[in-house]
Protein backbone atom coordinates (compact mmCIF):
# COMPACT_ATOMS: atom_id res chain seq x y z
CA UNK A 1 0.00 0.00 0.00
CA UNK A 2 2.92 1.96 0.87
CA UNK A 3 4.66 1.67 -2.91
CA UNK A 4 1.50 2.75 -4.14
CA UNK A 5 0.95 5.34 -2.48
CA UNK A 6 4.33 6.76 -3.05
CA UNK A 7 3.70 5.89 -7.02
CA UNK A 8 0.62 7.86 -7.18
CA UNK A 9 2.34 11.09 -5.11
CA UNK A 10 4.80 10.66 -7.77
CA UNK A 11 3.00 10.58 -10.53
CA UNK A 12 1.14 13.25 -9.17
CA UNK A 13 4.09 15.66 -8.52
CA UNK A 14 5.13 15.19 -12.27
CA UNK A 15 2.08 16.06 -13.74
CA UNK A 16 1.99 19.22 -12.29
CA UNK A 17 5.68 20.21 -13.07
CA UNK A 18 4.14 18.99 -16.64
CA UNK A 19 1.24 21.14 -16.27
CA UNK A 20 2.96 24.16 -14.86
CA UNK A 21 6.19 24.09 -17.75
CA UNK A 22 3.57 24.15 -20.11
CA UNK A 23 1.54 27.30 -18.48
CA UNK A 24 5.15 28.74 -18.17
CA UNK A 25 6.13 28.25 -22.23
CA UNK A 26 2.11 29.68 -23.10
CA UNK A 27 3.38 32.66 -20.71
CA UNK A 28 6.45 32.90 -22.48
CA UNK A 29 4.95 32.70 -25.94
CA UNK A 30 2.41 35.35 -25.89
CA UNK A 31 4.76 37.82 -23.95
CA UNK A 32 6.91 37.77 -27.03
CA UNK A 33 3.88 37.60 -29.07
CA UNK A 34 3.00 40.95 -27.54
CA UNK A 35 6.82 42.34 -27.73
CA UNK A 36 6.66 41.62 -31.46
CA UNK A 37 3.44 43.56 -32.17
CA UNK A 38 4.55 46.42 -30.39
CA UNK A 39 7.93 46.59 -32.80
CA UNK A 40 5.71 46.33 -35.61
CA UNK A 41 3.37 48.71 -34.51
CA UNK A 42 6.18 50.87 -33.18
CA UNK A 43 7.93 50.36 -36.70
CA UNK A 44 5.15 51.67 -38.44
CA UNK A 45 4.64 54.60 -36.78
CA UNK A 46 8.00 55.71 -37.00
CA UNK A 47 7.52 55.38 -41.35
CA UNK A 48 4.27 56.75 -40.87
CA UNK A 49 6.03 60.05 -39.27
CA UNK A 50 8.85 59.97 -41.68
CA UNK A 51 7.03 60.34 -44.45
CA UNK A 52 4.66 63.20 -43.08
CA UNK A 53 7.61 64.89 -42.30
CA UNK A 54 9.12 64.65 -45.75
CA UNK A 55 5.79 65.97 -46.83
CA UNK A 56 5.48 68.78 -44.59
CA UNK A 57 9.19 69.81 -45.37
CA UNK A 58 8.44 69.71 -48.75
CA UNK A 59 11.15 67.01 -49.48
CA UNK A 60 10.90 63.92 -52.16
CA UNK A 61 9.39 60.60 -50.73
CA UNK A 62 11.53 57.82 -51.94
CA UNK A 63 8.88 56.92 -54.29
CA UNK A 64 8.56 60.08 -56.17
CA UNK A 65 8.83 59.30 -60.13
CA UNK A 66 9.90 62.96 -60.80
CA UNK A 67 13.00 62.77 -58.34
CA UNK A 68 14.88 59.69 -59.66
CA UNK A 69 14.36 60.78 -63.03
CA UNK A 70 16.54 63.96 -62.11
CA UNK A 71 18.90 61.87 -60.55
CA UNK A 72 19.49 59.94 -64.04
CA UNK A 73 19.35 62.97 -66.13
CA UNK A 74 22.04 64.51 -64.18
CA UNK A 75 24.21 61.15 -64.56
CA UNK A 76 23.57 61.35 -68.20
CA UNK A 77 24.96 65.13 -69.11
CA UNK A 78 27.59 64.47 -67.31
CA UNK A 79 28.95 61.32 -69.44
CA UNK A 80 28.21 62.82 -72.76
CA UNK A 81 30.57 65.89 -71.67
CA UNK A 82 33.72 63.83 -71.12
CA UNK A 83 33.01 61.88 -74.39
Amino acid sequence: MKAATTAMMITTTKRMKTTAMKKAAKKKHSRLLVLEQRSLRFQRTNSILEKKRGADEGGHDDNDEDFDDDDNADEKDGNEEGK
